[in-house]
């Protein structure tokens, strides 16, 4: 279920979020794209290079990386789908 999972995962830290923006405040500019899209979570992965929003549906996910393909053209944008199970 999509929603458990973000919510399992918005438990979780990383570490390197906040000195990641304290040296790149810009990067703080991501997070605030990817929430105006309204996902279920999103978060830094690693040490800053990417970024992920979790959407409840394939087409939302779609719908966000257009918005923000559109807003963000020097930004690299994707969407994609997990299967489970």
């Amino acid at each position: 279920d999509p929603a458990e999972f973000a919510g399992w995962l918005g438990n979780q830290r990383n570490d390197l979020q906040a000195p990641a923006i304290k040296i790149c405040p810009t990067i703080s500019e991501v997070l605030e794209t990817l929430t105006r899209t309204h996902p279920l979570l999103a978060q830094m992965s690693g040490s800053g290079a990417t970024w992920f929003g979790l959407y409840p549906d394939l087409e939302r996910a779609r719908a966000a990386a257009e918005v923000i393909a559109k807003q963000q053209q020097g930004w690299w944008v994707q969407h994609a789908t997990v299967k489970t199970g």
